[in-house]
């Protein structure tokens, strides 16, 4: 009966770390997902095989060796692209876009520098190096260049499924799943020191995609790249200067000479009528302070009507998963302990007889 006793506590041990492991990994799996590598990209220098940072002179050329390597048993399609450094609308250098538009402002285009194939079949298991040369331009440049080599698989290679993945943020606001690898290239002409100005240009509220947001137009007037950028917001109502709203963000980037829409969701019903924006930015030693007036409209002010109750209602559901995880473990354990007195005195029985 010990045996049995023992057998039955270990079953429903069992049972309750598996109910808590099912119910987390369901949270988590579609993280896990993108952790496997089917492919791989990486400079050929076994110091720094994740980028490219080189002190250049102007019309100078040098190669770079990238090694692709597939881990599947499938033939691969690689598309590699040049691209030059953009910051993102989530405050994140990237570099998945040839065509920035307003997003890049700079005389540099990192992709009439590179020459080298752009696409690239390999065959199962194979590794190869492929050379690319990059002819820096012969008009001298301040500060810092940054580009980069964005590799991604080809939409017939792409369409099996667990295919690695990368995860990179689209340049708006959300997040898409692509899968591709990037090598960052920095060129500098000279290692002075060149101090960042940040600017912001305006201050708009929108709805998008049915949600209220307050979107600041911050640019980066410099040749600089940088991270560890901080900002502490505060949003002001006018009519008694009371702050309606404090929101903060960390370890943002920018690009060189580049701009970015920074979206600041509105959490809370809000009049319309005019406010002013408080933004602090930081990097380091720098300190930015940037307050810029708005005016919240009817449509804005309606939408965040209707989110104030959708984050009432999805509070709720939390709650409502919270209680009955909580209900179905203290039943476990319940279950646990009764069989556990059960079979104790069925024992205690036996041996009395």
């Amino acid at each position: 009966m010990k045996l049995l006793k023992k057998r039955t506590r270990i079953f429903f041990c069992i049972l309750f770390w598996g109910y808590l492991f099912l119910t987390f990994s369901y949270m988590t799996q579609e993280v896990n997902a993108a952790s496997t590598k089917n492919y791989s990209v990486r400079v050929d220098d076994s110091e720094n095989p994740t980028s490219i940072e080189k002190i250049v002179s102007p019309g100078q050329k040098f190669d770079v060796n990238l090694i692709l390597t597939n881990n599947t048993s499938k033939k691969k399609t690689l598309r590699v692209s040049f691209n030059t450094a953009f910051t993102g609308d989530n405050g994140i250098v990237q570099y998945n876009l040839s065509v920035l538009g307003k997003k890049y402002f700079g005389p540099l285009d990192f992709n009439s520098m590179v020459s080298g194939r752009k696409t690239i079949v390999i065959q199962p298991s194979q590794q190869i190096k492929q050379t690319y040369q990059i002819k820096v331009p012969s008009q001298k440049f301040k500060g810092a260049f940054a580009g980069g080599f964005y590799v991604s698989e080809s939409q017939d290679s792409s369409s099996s499924p667990g295919n690695s993945t990368i995860n990179s943020k689209k340049a708006t606001v959300g997040y898409k799943s692509i899968i591709a690898y990037v090598i960052p290239v920095t060129l500098r002409e000279s290692t002075k020191i060149q101090h960042t100005k940040l600017i912001l240009k305006n201050v708009k509220a929108r709805v998008i995609n049915g949600s209220p947001f307050i979107i600041s137009k911050i640019a980066n007037m410099t040749p600089t790249i940088f991270g560890k950028l901080n900002f502490k917001i505060r949003i002001i109502n006018l009519e008694n200067n009371r702050t309606i709203q404090k929101s903060s963000s960390t370890g943002l980037e920018m690009a060189p000479l580049s701009q970015f829409n920074y979206h600041i969701p509105l959490k809370k019903k809000i009049a319309d009528g005019k406010y002013l924006l408080d933004l602090k930015a930081r990097s380091g030693q720098r300190h930015w302070h940037f307050q810029n007036k708005f005016v919240i409209n009817n449509s804005v002010a309606k939408a965040t009507q209707n989110r104030s109750k959708n984050n009432t209602g999805s509070q709720a559901n939390k709650l409502l998963i919270y209680i009955l995880v909580g209900i179905s473990i203290i039943l476990l354990l319940l279950v646990t302990y009764v069989l556990g007195k059960y079979s104790g005195r069925k024992s205690k029985s036996k041996k009395d007889k």
